[in-house]
C-alpha cells in the first residue's frame, strides 16, 4: 500500500474490455494460462450481464499520468462479493496497483456486513496476496470431468427431460 501511495495511484473507472486486455497482454501470455478467444468472449458476456443486473463493480487504478495500471471485477451478491477477475500491467508492478485496488475496495465497503471472497488459488503467490488482506484458507469439493463424461451426462439429462 505504501508503494501505491508513493506512486500516487488513484482509483478510477475503466471498462471490462480494458481489464481483459491488461490480463491478455500480461498474465494471459504465460504458459500456464490456457484461455482461448472464446473464453474471453464468454467472460465479456457474463460481465456485461452482471453489470446489467447491478451485480458487478468495476474498479481501476491509474498513475498520476492517467495510465491504467490495473483493474478488477467484483461480482456482488447480498452479503458476499467475489474478487472475480483482474488484469494488471506487469511493467508497472512496483506501484502495487492491485494491492491498492483491493485495499480501497475494502475501505469503500467497511461499514457493510459483507464477505469479500477471493475464491482462493492454487498459485502460492496469489494465495499470499490474498492472505495479506486477512484471507482465511478453506477447502471446497471440486469435480473434474472429461468432455466424454460431460456429453454423456448431458445427453442423459436431455433424455430424462424429454420423457
Amino acid at each position: 500500500i505504501k508503494a501505491a501511495q508513493y506512486h500516487q495511484l488513484t482509483l478510477s473507472s475503466c471498462t471490462i474490455n480494458e481489464i481483459i486486455s491488461l490480463f491478455r497482454k500480461n498474465r494471459g501470455k504465460t504458459k500456464n494460462v490456457h484461455y482461448r478467444n472464446k473464453d474471453y468472449r464468454i467472460l465479456e458476456k457474463l460481465t456485461k450481464y452482471a453489470l446489467d443486473l447491478h451485480k458487478l463493480d468495476i474498479v481501476g487504478a491509474k498513475d498520476q499520468n492517467g495510465k491504467l495500471l490495473a483493474g478488477a471485477l467484483f461480482l456482488k451478491d447480498r452479503d458476499r462479493t467475489w474478487f472475480w477477475f483482474s488484469g494488471r500491467d506487469n511493467r508497472y508492478a512496483e506501484g502495487r496497483a492491485m494491492f491498492f485496488i483491493v485495499d480501497e475496495y475494502i475501505k469503500m465497503h467497511d461499514k457493510q456486513e459483507l464477505v469479500l471472497d477471493f475464491n482462493g488459488s492454487m498459485n502460492e503467490n496469489v494465495a499470499r496476496f490474498y492472505k495479506g488482506f486477512g484471507a482465511e484458507k478453506y477447502s471446497y469439493p471440486m469435480v473434474c470431468y472429461t468432455r466424454r463424461f460431460y456429453l454423456s451426462k448431458l445427453i442423459q439429462l436431455y433424455k430424462n427431460i424429454m420423457k
